[in-house]
């Protein structure tokens, strides 16, 4: 019996694409839509690339949390090491005395990089914010082997819902006898 991935309620099929939960009161796309109370699936990667950072703020809402957390700690990493290179350019600057039109260069892309990577992981914060209610603060190897036991942990993240509309046609007497 197709369910709601949220409530575990028997669904209406509306057309090939969508169905219809009624105590959730939504459409649901059909290729969310479970089978027997069966929970909604989530598909994460430990890790993040570099080329994550470029999806647009609308990509990145759809990420699951558990991704946005390790492309949170990426995009720190990347931001603190523009830091690092900027810094590196100025004592060169000043040790030199003079700014040169290849060290201006260097500096304003180098800026830019600073701009974009700090703004991303704002948004990125954000949206986690918005998720789990705060910002981590650090995210070290301790913090992540806490919260991936609690994604992984199968005996309640996979634990079907009840499928009510079982009990609908019961008998209490029946019930009662089972």
């Amino acid at each position: 019996m197709k369910t709601c991935p949220y409530c575990g309620s028997k669904v209406e099929k509306l057309d090939h694409l969508r169905y219809y939960c009624e105590f959730c009161t939504m459409n649901i796309p059909s290729d969310l839509v479970k089978e027997d109370g069966v929970r909604i699936s989530v598909i994460y990667k430990e890790r993040a690339s570099k080329k994550d950072l470029e999806k647009t703020t609308p990509e990145l809402m759809l990420l699951p949390t558990v991704d946005l957390l390790f492309l949170l700690k990426e995009v720190r990493k990347v931001r603190t090491d523009t830091t690092n290179e900027i810094r590196k350019l100025k004592k060169e600057i000043q040790n030199v005395g003079s700014v040169s039109s290849s060290d201006r260069e260097a500096y304003e892309l180098l800026n830019e990089d600073y701009i974009f990577f700090s703004k991303k992981m704002y948004v990125i914060e954000n949206i986690i914010k918005t998720r789990l209610g705060y910002i981590p603060p650090r995210l070290d190897k301790p913090f992540f082997e806490k919260y991936l036991k609690n994604v992984k942990n199968k005996k309640k993240n996979f634990e079907p819902m009840n499928v009510y509309s079982k009990y609908e046609n019961q008998d209490i007497n029946d019930i009662l006898n089972s």
